[in-house]
């Protein structure tokens, strides 16, 4: 090799190794030359971080980065609850916990997914402490997840919003799609070498991003619709009307012992009427399924919205309706936010008990949200005031109580069925009451609910359907399989109770807004972790319930496929020939109806009830 290759060759060298070159030729009298490739102090390889401190790096991009998101996040619940008026205090008051808990939340988790890429990656690279690239990066991940958050709340409380706050979730959540979309793309393509994304212009586009949804959220005005007064002559009622209310009737445990004939009550009932199964408002709360039972209207409209609400520290705003998927219970359990039980459960608006009452029925209204009622304890002198027919099954499930304390397992149980039985014997003994204390007058409208069977199908669901759950043992069926069956029967037993109260004559109608099903098997090891292995039933899914009607002017043998918990005061309305409220959202089902009574009434309605004066006053007695 000549001197000239052997200079070419440590040039080439030194390119590829990216250092400078030093050349010493040796003394004369060797007659050669030799090329050392010597690197400079400033161009060699540093030696690569901890993992822990890039890990930590990685964290507080991903904090900062998460802090912003939080930021949007916080806007989430204005948009579900438009009565709560959006300025700065109020969007501080929950925006502040909400960053308190996710950024850091949100830092840890980027930091060990990224982490862990790192580790097993082929590469490495250096990340400050505090650097765009990285925190960009993170934060459209976290663009990328909030879509998905607003996208799901979109999609799952429709049923609670107004129609117009619906269309300004669509546009902010189609907002920040569009924006997480193309930010993620450009992301995508700098990370392949194809240019950098300038901070100057990402920070304007996230500015731009965050003061929309602000503008968004904040054109919005709750305005009432107008309503004109109306008058109505109804025609004096002659027959009575009864309204059983069943929470947590499913259609899979109901019609097999209806078919079987152990329902004896509700097998007639369903022979000379009509059926259908019912969806509630989703995701279902039972407050406002009930109130979209007794009022014909959506919750959007009534504004009873379930059973929690969320509050920051300071007490107000309330947002009746926290946003799903927020785990919103994490933040609460660390004494940022306040969650609690309760809320809105009396509709603001009139009910089909005060329709009736206006209309000259009698009414009795028992067992409903926003009736408190104390549970008298279970003695034989109390059975024995019952009527005997109800006393048969109360004797029956008082046995199963007694077997429950006995098994192993079975005390967590006895006590869930015997807060159900005494709840609803506390609901039957104060219709009893009202019908003894008024013997003359006018027609009953009896509105009872029964909610025992919603707490005993939670726990002892998995008894009724063995072959669902696959771990029930031979000595739990003998002991607790029969529990369910029979508090079906105790409630059948109150509808034929309650019939022959009203009389044989009246409209009846027997609803369930929702049924149970069984947990899914995650729920099941949470349950079992936590202490409530017994809450095996559930309505998360928004299981249909059932809804029977029969009497005058309903159809004999109709079956439907589908109703809403909103159609049921209107076609009772309806076969009462009563005007439907053109603001209530539900409307009459014509398919219930006879054809004789459809061909001599047509569907009337009125403004809305709101404003209705009944002419001439109902006669009081």
């Amino acid at each position: 090799m000549t001197q000239i290759e052997v200079f070419k060759e440590a040039y080439r060298t030194a390119e590829n190794h990216r250092c400078k070159v030093s050349v010493s030729q040796t003394p004369a009298a060797t007659g050669r030359a030799t090329i050392r490739p010597r690197m400079s102090s400033s161009s060699r390889p540093h030696r690569p971080p901890r993992f822990s401190t890039t890990l930590a790096r990685m964290a507080v991009n991903a904090t900062l980065a998460g802090a912003w998101a939080a930021a949007l996040l916080a806007l989430l619940p204005f948009y579900l609850n438009a009565d709560v008026s959006l300025n700065l205090r109020n969007y501080l008051s929950l925006a502040l916990p909400l960053i308190l808990f996710y950024a850091p939340a949100s830092g840890l988790m980027w930091a060990l997914l990224a982490g862990l890429v790192r580790l097993f990656a082929a590469f490495r690279v250096r990340v400050p402490w505090i650097g765009f690239r990285p925190f960009w990066r993170f934060l459209v991940a976290d663009l990328c997840v909030l879509t998905l958050l607003f996208g799901l709340n979109l999609r799952y409380t429709r049923d609670y919003l107004p129609a117009a706050m619906i269309r300004h979730l669509q546009v902010g959540t189609t907002l920040l799609a569009v924006v997480a979309l193309l930010l993620a793309v450009d992301a995508l393509w700098r990370g392949l070498g194809r240019g950098r994304t300038r901070p100057a212009q990402a920070v304007v586009v996230m500015l731009l991003l965050t003061a929309g949804m602000f503008a968004i959220r904040d054109r919005y005005r709750p305005t009432a619709p107008p309503r004109s007064a109306s008058e109505i002559q109804p025609s004096r009622p002659t027959e009575g009307v009864l309204l059983l209310g069943l929470e947590g009737a499913s259609p899979g445990d109901f019609l097999p012992m209806v078919a079987d004939g152990r329902l004896p009550h509700f097998s007639a009932l369903l022979s000379r009427g009509s059926s259908a199964p019912l969806r509630a408002p989703r995701p279902p709360r039972p407050a406002a399924a009930w109130a979209s039972v007794r009022t014909g209207l959506s919750p959007a409209s009534h504004r009873v919205i379930g059973d929690q609400r969320l509050l920051p520290l300071r007490g107000e705003p309330v947002f009746h309706l926290p946003p799903a998927g927020l785990l919103v219970e994490l933040p609460a359990a660390l004494g940022l936010l306040r969650l609690e039980s309760g809320g809105r459960t009396i509709p603001r608006v009139v009910t089909g008990a005060g329709i009736l009452a206006r209309c000259g029925y009698r009414v009795v209204e028992k067992g409903w949200p926003g009736q408190p009622a104390t549970s008298p304890p279970l003695t034989g002198r109390g059975v024995a005031a019952l009527p005997s027919e109800v006393a048969v099954h109360v004797k029956a499930l008082r046995h199963h109580l007694d077997v429950a304390r006995r098994v192993a397992g079975g005390p967590p149980l006895a006590r869930v069925l015997s807060k159900a039985l005494a709840s609803d014997l506390v609901t039957g003994r104060s219709v009893m009451a009202a019908l003894e204390a008024g013997s003359d007058g006018p027609p009953w409208a009896l509105m009872v609910r029964f909610t025992g069977l919603d707490r005993v199908g939670r726990a002892f669901l998995r008894y009724q359907r063995p072959d669902q759950f696959g771990n029930v043992t031979a000595d739990e069926l003998d002991a607790f399989g029969a529990v369910l069956p029979e508090y079906y029967r105790f409630l059948d037993a109150w509808l034929g109770v309650l019939v022959e109260a009203v009389g044989s004559g009246a409209r009846v109608m027997v609803v369930s807004p929702y049924g149970l099903e069984p947990v899914d098997v995650m729920t099941r090891v949470r349950n079992a972790l936590s202490g409530q292995w017994h809450d095996t039933g559930t309505d998360r899914d928004g299981p249909p319930g059932i809804l029977l009607a029969a009497g005058p002017g309903f159809r004999e043998g109709g079956r439907l496929e589908r109703a809403r918990a909103v159609d049921v005061l209107p076609t009772l309305l309806y076969i009462l020939d009563l005007p439907v409220g053109r603001d209530m959202d539900g409307q009459p089902l014509p398919q219930f109806a006879s054809d004789e009574f459809a061909e001599h009434h047509a569907i009337s309605a009125v403004p809305s009830w709101e404003t209705v004066t009944v002419v001439p006053p109902p006669v009081v007695w």
